[in-house]
């Protein structure tokens, strides 16, 4: 079963997603069940605490003065309703509010998109959650448990029908990711790197801005395309420092690493030690 989910987007660049297996989807569709069960428990409270009232007596017997078992109809009415509302009506507006993301999913780190990539949308929420009625049978996600065991994109029938998958969500970005000096670990693999960066003062703040840019996104691009991007943009740095370009993508890697380090470490504020 596949563990990534690769969009290939208009502007040809290749986004890499982890998809959600069964077990992170498991746990996180007990934890929004625990949530749903504990909100019937709380209205039933409620409604107990109304059906005491006194006023509320009144009516109740006014309302079963000519029918005995008006009372009772009109409670279990209510009762179905509010069951839907919660068994369904609690996915769908939560994954429209929180753009995906249910209390259990945001709890897992999980979220649903459609399978071009982009954020589901409204009709795409409703479609996924009114077929998860079917999904449940015969009980407990029996049918749906079963699809995603066979589909190599884990998706039971509502993504299916809606054309959703759930993914991981990665690490969010850090402050710290942003620091200006020593953001990035430096390993010299050969001596390339350190000839190259003694001629760093010929990079521009546009050549470092872009060098910067991919250093901070590299983590999200597909392995093949941050190759490629690497021993290009190494490749276009090296011409300028006039060093040898570096041989494969690990050592491009390391080279514009090295390369970042030097700018930095060069255009560091007077008094600012490195450390």
């Amino acid at each position: 079963m596949a563990e990534s989910y690769i969009v290939q987007t208009p502007e040809n660049v290749a986004i890499s997603y982890d998809l959600a297996g069964i077990g992170s989807r498991f746990i996180a569709a007990a934890l929004d069940s625990c949530i749903q069960l504990a909100l019937i428990i709380l209205i039933l409270m409620a409604m107990g605490v109304v059906g005491s009232l006194g006023a509320s007596s009144r009516l109740l017997r006014d309302l079963t003065t000519t029918d005995p078992g008006r009372l009772a109809i009109w409670v279990i009415a209510l009762f179905l309703v509010v069951i839907f509302l919660l068994l369904w009506g609690y996915y769908a507006a939560f994954e429209m509010a929180w753009n995906g993301q249910t209390p259990g999913k945001r709890l897992m780190r999980l979220r649903v998109l459609r399978d071009s990539g982009y954020p589901i949308g409204p009709i795409d929420t409703l479609i996924r959650n009114l077929v998860r009625l079917v999904d449940f049978l015969p009980m407990a996600y029996g049918l749906g448990v079963t699809v995603m065991l066979v589909d190599k994109r884990s998706r039971r029938l509502g993504d299916l029908a809606a054309g959703t998958i759930v993914v991981k969500e990665r690490r969010a970005l850090r402050a710290t990711d942003l620091l200006p000096a020593e953001s990035f670990a430096v390993e010299p693999i050969s001596a390339e790197p350190a000839e190259a960066v003694t001629h760093v003062d010929r990079l521009t703040p546009a050549d470092y801005s872009l060098l910067r840019e991919y250093l901070l996104r590299r983590e999200r691009l597909a392995p093949a395309p941050r190759t490629a991007l690497a021993r290009e943009l190494a490749g276009a740095l090296a011409a300028r420092l006039d060093a040898a370009p570096p041989s494969d993508g690990v050592t491009a890697d390391a080279f514009l690493m090295a390369v970042a380090a030097a700018y930095r470490a060069r255009h560091r504020p007077p008094g600012q030690e490195a450390g």
